[in-house]
């Protein structure tokens, strides 16, 4: 387990946040996370997701850790919204 010091940049606004997260957190969790510190909106439609992006590299996937996603100290990680496809 390490301790992690990363910028998070909201695609909406441009804002960023640094915070310090362990390599354990899992997508969810960190996206959690922002939502407590009032840095993200609650989604209330279910047919959109936030998506967090490691600037530069990859999307860290649904349930994935922040280790398992190879981030890295100083990671600036953008959050977007991403549709997702539903049922008619």
């Amino acid at each position: 387990m390490a301790s992690l010091d990363l910028t998070f940049i909201n695609a909406g606004d441009n804002a960023e946040l640094d915070a310090e997260l362990e390599d354990t957190l899992t997508s969810d969790q960190v996206i959690q996370a922002l939502i407590n510190e009032q840095f993200l909106t609650p989604l209330t439609d279910p047919t959109r997701s936030y998506m967090l992006t490691i600037k530069g590299r990859n999307t860290i996937a649904e349930g994935q850790t922040l280790g398992d996603a190879r981030v890295q100290q100083k990671d600036r990680i953008r959050v977007s919204i991403t549709q997702r496809g539903g049922t008619q």
